[in-house]
């Protein structure tokens, strides 16, 4: 390990442990607080309302979510799992998801600040500053994409495991709480290799990487053979626990497809990469009110100090960048590079700067990086930070003034407000039915269940997973996130009526239910309630719906069966 090197001067800024401690304590309650009250005033999208209820359904019981299927990632003990003990043990309700986002954030936070400060130099709260501006206060005071850190679940849970990891990582290194950071290091990738494939590739890849490097750099100590060991183990682990789920009828995730961008999107890609980075760091003018913008001009400062400063050390070390750093700092660089890359050039099937949730751990690398790395100047960043904290005491009392004009931080119609559709329902006594994707179980979740919106899609020929012959219906249930249970006929027969939420005209999709393709597989519906140009209920007699029995089926393995 390299020797300790001191802070000289007004820029030594030593805490004793306690001191610290609390410190960190501070700043992370500040940085969760401001995630929560600011989350609460963001509209949820269906993929947090799924996730939401799969949580109730393992709080009550469900431990292995039987089924149930999820995405690539599933999430099952990480924000699920979270979610489902803040419902159990908090008795809460919607505000779960909002506080497990926040607790994620300030864990962030926490772990960030002490990863601020390299083992091999004096402890400075200084160091700590570009972690209080950049991570504690997020810019959540405008309704950006940077927002999603307030939803669970956007990796952002599998990042703070990360973190942790790294600091036991750290620990191990320097031969401190040997025992219990080899502990640590177990219980923060188990639920990675188990729930997020994505974690993997910003956490266990780079440490892989960061060892093999180092050890043909003569670097390398037993220390760091018992960590490649202790993911063995646990991959190992994770490979029996995947098994017993298959085996014991327990959640299905879909199989991960990747495959490189189209040569005509990397244009838009590079745009919205650009402005995600931006967003991440608050600087991001694009569209902004000039009022508004204020923010931007505290922050642009210390920004461009970092680009700066990384610009000159990049142009200066050039290949001996692995040489000059820490294990941990190593690991940032290499993580930090493994993710933007693959964020570049993978497709994500998301649209616009949805993407931006793929940045989020080169985001916080980057800033850990140069407080690592750098010596920080701290006139140029507590100013920043004093400004900040003054922002976000103004906008605290006034924000929920703004809420209606905040409702789709990505600009793609996934976060919508669904009070007037559940109003309309609740006026024609509809309790039951269907919609797309980006409206179905949000409804559910805003209604607290008083209205049961199951989400389907269209199985159209070409994409379809059977054979469809002419004339039969092709509504199907949308299996993406959603539950088995949820589309037996039995849960429909006491209704007289069921409705459908349909879009009257728009882009053929999956995740997006048109008027003309419901009519073309029911026929024209009894009553037609409009909501809006472009939104409207279609109410069909139940035993016409009933009629239609690929409702009525699952996929599952490939094929659909009958519920």
């Amino acid at each position: 390990m390299a020797p300790r090197q001191e802070y000289t001067g007004e820029e030594n800024g030593y805490f004793s442990f306690p001191l610290r401690f609390l410190f960190y304590t501070l700043f992370s309650f500040i940085s969760g607080s401001i995630c929560y009250h600011y989350g609460m005033h963001f509209y949820i999208d269906s993929d947090e309302a799924n996730y939401y209820l799969a949580a109730q359904d393992m709080a009550h019981g469900n431990f292995t979510l039987k089924g149930w299927v999820f995405s690539p990632d599933n999430f099952w003990l990480i924000d699920i799992l979270g979610m489902a003990t803040l419902i159990k043990f908090g008795g809460l309700g919607i505000t779960a998801p909002h506080l497990m986002a926040a607790i994620w954030w300030a864990g962030v936070t926490f772990c960030a600040l002490c990863l601020a400060n390299p083992p091999q130099k004096t402890w400075s709260w200084v160091r700590c500053l570009p972690v209080i501006l950049f991570i504690a206060f997020p810019p959540l005071y405008e309704h950006r994409p940077s927002g999603f850190i307030t939803f669970a679940p956007y990796h952002v849970g599998t990042l703070f495991l990360a973190l942790c990891g790294f600091f036991a990582v750290q620990n191990i290194y320097t031969r401190k709480n040997i025992f219990l950071s080899y502990i640590v290091l177990a219980l923060t990738a188990l639920p990675i290799f188990v729930s997020d494939f994505f974690g993997v590739v910003f956490y266990i890849i780079p440490v892989f990487i960061a060892y093999f490097i180092f050890y043909f750099n003569g670097k390398v100590n037993i220390n760091f053979k018992n960590i490649i060991l202790t993911f063995f183990v646990v991959f190992c682990l994770s490979k029996i626990i995947k098994i017993y789920m298959f085996h014991s009828g327990g959640f299905m995730a879909h199989n991960l497809h990747s495959k490189f961008i189209l040569l005509e999107n990397i244009p838009y890609r590079i745009v919205y990469v650009f402005e995600s980075i931006l967003d991440f760091f608050g600087v991001n003018f694009s569209g902004h009110k000039i009022f508004s913008a204020i923010p931007e001009f505290i922050k642009i400062i210390p920004f461009s100090l970092v680009v700066f400063l990384f610009y000159k050390k990049i142009k200066v070390e050039k290949g001996n960048i692995f040489n000059n750093y820490d294990f941990i700092t190593a690991s940032f660089l290499i993580g930090t590079t493994i993710v933007f890359t693959a964020a570049c050039v993978s497709e994500f099937y998301l649209e616009k700067e949805d993407i931006i949730r793929y940045f989020l751990p080169c985001f916080i690398f980057s800033v850990l990086i140069f407080t690592r790395i750098f010596e920080v100047k701290k006139f140029l960043f507590m100013l920043p930070c004093l400004f900040l904290g003054l922002v976000y005491v103004f906008t605290w009392n006034n924000y929920v003034e703004f809420k209606n004009y905040y409702k789709d931080i990505f600009g793609i119609n996934h976060q919508i407000e669904t009070f007037f559709i559940e109003e309309k329902l609740k006026q024609n006594n509809l309790h039951i039915g269907y919609a797309g994707y980006w409206e179905a179980s949000v409804i559910t979740v805003n209604s607290s269940g008083r209205v049961l919106s199951r989400a389907i899609t269209v199985n159209d020929r070409e994409n379809g997973t059977f054979d469809v012959v002419q004339n039969q219906c092709q509504l199907v249930p949308y299996v993406w996130i959603s539950k088995e249970d949820w589309y037996k006929k039995s849960n429909f027969e006491n209704e007289k009526q069921i409705f459908f939420i349909t879009h009257v005209y728009g882009e053929e999709g999956g995740s997006r239910l048109l008027q003309d393709r419901v009519i073309s597989s029911l026929g024209q519906p009894d009553k037609i309630i409009p909501l809006g140009d472009n939104l409207a209920i279609d109410v069909y007699n139940t035993e016409r719906v009933f009629a239609c029995q690929s409702l009525y089926t699952w996929e599952k393995h490939g094929k659909r069966v009958d519920l």
